[in-house]
């Protein structure tokens, strides 16, 4: 594979995505140039709620894939709510929904009320795209990241996700790694999202390495694996033009 093939390959991976809090319209603009400069389609641009009418009007002659998050960066709604804000997404025009998985009260042992909480989310989804952080940079070890995982992956959803990129620790390969296997182990599919920190493509290379030597090259497809990330596109962009 061509560095420009492989570059393009990861631009059909990625969830442009824009979640600064102190950004503002002219930010949120910029990130839809630069998909639109992109030479591959991304798959979706991943916003917060209040930008979704924007994207999607920039886009308006050139439908794109739409991801905002809720409960964001910690899990702090009640399933009510919860679900309130999944439907008001959707309405407004969100395709994808990511939602932050309760790490902080989350027990092993006990995974019911957790694994209740997804389900009512996936249930306010239906249809669209449901993935799930477990923020495994917080997380106490590999076991707890392997069920957090299993948990995710019964409830239903679509996407077992890293992180918010909002913590000391984003993505790394071992906790790649142990989802993966998780992943592999399951009774049904699911897919691995990637995000807090991948800026480069070697770094993303690393990620896809690791996860096809466990779950296989047909693993790696816009369907099933992403990245999170707008760094990383402009570093596939930058590499082509160059």
């Amino acid at each position: 594979m061509t560095s420009t093939q492989n570059c393009l390959k990861l631009m059909s991976l990625i969830d442009a995505t824009c979640l600064d809090e102190q950004a503002n319209e002219e930010t949120i603009i910029n990130l839809c140039q630069l998909v639109k400069r992109a030479p591959a389609r991304v798959a979706s641009i991943c916003v917060y709620p209040k930008w979704i009418m924007l994207v999607k009007d920039f886009f308006k002659n050139r439908p794109m894939t739409i991801t905002t998050v809720v409960n964001f960066p910690k899990s702090t709604l009640d399933t009510q709510t919860l679900q309130k804000q999944i439907k008001q997404a959707i309405e407004m025009g969100a395709d994808e929904i990511d939602i932050v998985f309760p790490y902080e009260t989350f027990d092993p042992s006990n995974p019911q009320p957790t694994l209740e909480f997804l389900k009512s989310a996936k249930q306010a989804c239906k249809d669209n795209i449901l993935k799930v952080i477990i923020e495994s940079g917080e997380a106490p070890s590999a076991d707890w990241i392997e069920q957090a995982a299993a948990c995710v992956i019964e409830s239903g959803a679509n996407f077992v996700k890293t992180s918010t990129g909002k913590t000391t620790t984003g993505a790394t390969t071992e906790a790649a790694r142990c989802i993966a296997y998780t992943l592999h182990e399951a009774d049904h599919p699911c897919g691995l999202k990637i995000s807090g920190g991948v800026r480069t493509i070697e770094q993303a290379n690393d990620y896809i390495q690791l996860v096809e030597s466990i779950l296989g090259p047909s693993f790696i497809t816009p369907e099933w694996f992403r990245f999170g990330a707008s760094s990383l596109l402009t570093s596939c962009i930058e590499t082509i033009e160059n």
